[in-house]
């Protein structure tokens, strides 16, 4: 085998979120460090647990579940491929592999744009906004359903021929890239600008301002959204978060707040269609004889304040221990789930979460005093 065919193959076979944790964690350190340094309150203790809770959380989930999804996969790669891409030499699987990318990234741009534009993927994706701050933490807050649906779209690349381990490896290595792009402390990148989807234009995705809404819906790409109508510049500094606020470091409310949130919307009306009709219509969407849905203006978004709870020090202690706690018992699960979900992968999992929920219950503990 020659390098460039271990070269090309190590790529299209490996774990890029996993090898990049500790890289993740540094660069939070130091994206941490710097908004001390500025004096900016980019982080608050609270929002930052929340964030990293919600994403293992999400992480669990999709660890126990994956092995049925990679089994729908190469079902439909053993019975409907059109091509056998392993039986590529080494120059057509470098291309394979960068068409590979640009399909991926292009059904992620459509799936993220589906996430917003209908309540059922909505559920799973607006956990991932309803943080008020933007900084790397934020990179890592997902919601708990969202894996339960993505893995659908990217079945059209078993019927071409894609190979499920190089799916799951481009795939990882586009969620990585994303990684970067949740920071203010990186401004515009000149002719970067033009193709690649930066800090700056995810900004404006992250944005809560009307004219901002639904834009910037890439992955590594901007090229999709300026093909397809959906791109920003961003021209001002927004206002993150959602148009309801979330208000709380709770794990549980995070994943459950549009879902109590169609439900009560679906109580208004008596028509079964249109209860039914709801979940499949874009968030502000209201059923016939039901008050219409009003954005936030920018005067009212200049004056919401963030949710915020000052955290005495035995809470930060006793918080930051049970968190803790949960990292370690969310470690062990996903260590354990990597091949085959087991019982102990399921219990380890369940632990990890009560774990989050404890610590962000101990930090919302409404003081007497």
């Amino acid at each position: 085998m020659t390098a460039q065919t271990t070269l090309i193959d190590k790529l299209l076979n490996f774990d890029y979120i996993t090898e990049f944790i500790p890289i993740f964690i540094v660069l939070i350190a130091i994206d941490i460090a710097v908004a001390l340094v500025r004096k900016n309150r980019q982080y608050q203790f609270g929002d930052t647990l929340a964030n990293l809770s919600t994403g293992s959380i999400s992480t669990i989930g999709a660890n126990i579940t994956k092995g049925l999804t990679i089994a729908v996969y190469v079902f439909v790669y053993n019975h409907f491929a059109m091509i056998n891409m392993k039986n590529l030499s080494v120059g057509w699987r470098w291309i394979a592999g960068l068409i590979l990318l640009f399909c991926v990234d292009c059904l992620y741009y459509w799936f993220h744009r589906f996430t917003h534009r209908c309540n059922f993927g909505w559920i799973g994706h607006s956990v991932h906004h309803q943080s008020e701050e933007y900084n790397l933490s934020v990179a890592l807050r997902q919601g708990f359903f969202q894996p339960q649906m993505s893995w659908i779209t990217f079945l059209p690349m078993a019927v071409v021929g894609f190979p499920a381990v190089w799916l799951v490896s481009v795939h990882a290595f586009m969620i990585t890239y994303q990684f970067w792009i949740h920071t203010e402390v990186i401004n515009k990148l000149g002719p970067l600008e033009y193709f690649l989807n930066t800090p700056s234009h995810h900004r404006v995705h992250h944005g809560v301002n009307k004219k901002l809404l639904d834009k910037n819906y890439a992955g590594v790409f901007i090229i999709w959204d300026k093909l397809f109508g959906t791109f920003e510049p961003e021209e001002f500094h927004p206002v993150y978060g959602t148009t309801t606020p979330l208000a709380s470091w709770n794990p549980v409310r995070a994943n459950l707040q549009h879902v109590f949130a169609v439900l009560e919307i679906s109580k208004l009306t008596p028509s079964k269609w249109e209860k039914l009709k709801l979940w499949f219509m874009p968030p502000e969407w209201r059923p016939s004889r039901v008050e219409s849905c009003h954005f936030p203006s920018d005067a009212d978004l200049a004056q919401r304040k963030k949710y915020e709870i000052p955290v005495v020090p035995w809470q930060f202690i006793v918080a930051g221990i049970i968190f803790a706690l949960g990292v370690g018992a969310s470690m062990e699960s996903i260590a354990l789930a990597k091949d085959a979900p087991t019982g102990m992968a399921v219990f380890l999992g369940g632990l990890a979460f009560l774990f989050y929920l404890a610590a962000s219950l101990i930090i919302e503990r409404k003081r007497t005093s």
